[in-house]
């Protein structure tokens, strides 16, 4: 007992007893955040979720809890018997969620005006029955959902998933006229195998989405995905396969300053349907490589931020495309479809690529650049408009690199006015004409008029004639 009698040893025993209670609290809390699998096995005298006695240990699972039916350690007592869920199922905790297994050979039912929760471990079927409420106010809500064998009928309300979704193998998915919702804040991929949705809506806070080959979406009326809301710059929307609906489709998402990292990308098997308008919101840099995207009946063409257009196809409207950003044509077909592509940014905007317009229209609402990639060739077969603001708000045209021209030609009438061009080569069509205009350096083809001049433009057998035009023959 001499140990104990000096104050050295005694509060080194204090500590000791403090690390077993704090060891052992640590213990509890990791047994209680850890999910455990919770059984049915069917041991009650009803088919009610309520039961206790239907559940191993006869306590029904917890919100961490996985409840499982007939899983691979779940095989005792009556695991195939029939659910009735007659009461709100909260598996939303850490770790929580539903777990249905090959085995399992019975039917669960969600009962009117019930909800299911399911928390990180998501919904899970691999066999049984899932049979979801006919009412539309019910729902189920879960993280991942998967579906790789038996049937599962979803509520007549909304499910709502969100993290990644995926069906795969030769399952039975029934939509019973409901909605499936995906949204939350973690980043989505959705393989859905060619099954047939009600409605879907597409609402995420962060993370973005990728929208598998083998998915076709319908969106409804008007409808917006709205892919983050979130300023972490992180993710975007990756079509993959087909939206369709009616009116105006709005993708939304980016945020300013995010750079690359706030993009909607249209993959080659990427497709839209029923639509009559398209418009990518905020600042998302909109990327289209898809074999063919036909906007030529819309009636509404929109980009608030950039336009990029890597391969495949694309058709412009016959009215007006407005273009906020950047537009670049890599090496994709850019069919101009008799209409107008207009960069109406307030800032600096770059075309880079070779393209083929019908009009250009670079007019803004205040001074600003226009950057032409070196050595491109814009094509205008009809109308080229880039008009500043006033004398002392113009618009700057120029090469990005200083002495290499840019190349324009245009086939049709010119509007050029308080504009400061350098480094371009117009010959390639007719000679332009630009008023109220400033020679910065380096134009070929191009006619400048000072300030208050009378423009010298003259008609010659109804063809008009701009100076520096050479009319050989008669």
């Amino acid at each position: 007992m001499a140990f104990f009698r000096t104050n050295k040893n005694r509060k080194l025993i204090i500590v000791l007893a403090l690390l077993i209670v704090l060891l052992a609290a640590g213990f509890i809390y990791v047994r209680k955040v850890f999910a455990a699998t919770k059984c049915w096995d069917g041991g009650g005298t009803t088919n009610n979720w309520s039961e206790n006695a239907n559940w191993a240990g006869d306590t029904p699972p917890g919100t961490t809890d996985v409840a499982t039916f007939h899983g691979a350690s779940c095989t005792a007592g009556t695991p195939d018997k029939d659910v009735t869920i007659d009461q709100a199922v909260d598996l939303s905790g850490s770790g929580g969620g539903i777990n249905i297994g090959s085995n399992y050979a019975g039917t669960i039912t969600q009962g009117g005006g019930y909800v299911i929760t399911a928390g990180t471990s998501g919904w899970t079927q691999a066999g049984g029955t899932f049979a979801g409420s006919a009412s539309s106010y019910d729902g189920i809500s879960t993280s991942s959902f998967s579906l790789t064998g038996g049937s599962f009928t979803s509520t007549a309300g909304i499910a709502t998933v969100s993290a990644s979704f995926t069906v795969s193998g030769s399952p039975v998915f029934n939509a019973n006229g409901g909605t499936v919702a995906f949204n939350g804040s973690t980043t989505a991929t959705l393989s859905c195998n060619n099954i047939t949705f009600n409605l879907v809506t597409i609402d995420k806070s962060s993370g973005g989405a990728t929208v598998g080959s083998a998915c076709s979406l319908p969106l409804g009326n008007n409808p917006t995905v709205d892919w983050t809301d979130s300023a972490s710059c992180i993710g975007g929307f990756t079509l993959n396969g087909t939206l369709s609906g009616t009116g105006t489709l709005t993708i939304t998402g980016g945020t300013p300053g995010c750079g690359g990292n706030d993009w909607v990308r249209f993959n080659s098997t990427a497709a839209l349907s029923g639509f009559s308008g398209f418009s990518i919101g905020d600042t998302s840099l909109f990327t289209t490589s898809a074999t063919t995207l036909d906007l030529g009946a819309y009636t509404t063409v929109n980009f608030d931020g950039s336009f990029t257009l890597s391969s495949g196809a694309f058709t412009a409207p016959s009215g007006t495309m407005t273009l906020a950003g950047n537009f670049t044509n890599t090496s994709g077909t850019f069919d101009a479809n008799g209409g107008t592509v207009w960069l109406d940014r307030t800032s600096t905007q770059t075309i880079a690529g070779s393209t083929a317009f019908f009009n250009l229209n670079l007019t803004s609402t205040s001074a600003r650049t226009v950057t032409f990639t070196a050595g491109t060739t814009q094509t205008v077969a009809n109308q080229f408009i880039a008009k500043g603001v006033s004398s002392g708000s113009r618009i700057t045209m120029g090469s990005s690199s200083v002495g290499t021209q840019w190349n324009l030609s245009v086939s049709g009438p010119e509007d050029v006015k308080w504009a400061n061009i350098r480094d371009s080569n117009a010959c390639g069509g007719r000679a332009l004409i630009a008023n109220d205009s400033t020679n910065t350096a380096n134009n070929t083809c191009w006619s400048f008029i000072a300030n208050g001049a009378k423009n010298p433009t003259y008609i010659l057998k109804g063809v008009l004639i701009n100076p520096g035009v050479t009319i050989n023959g008669t």
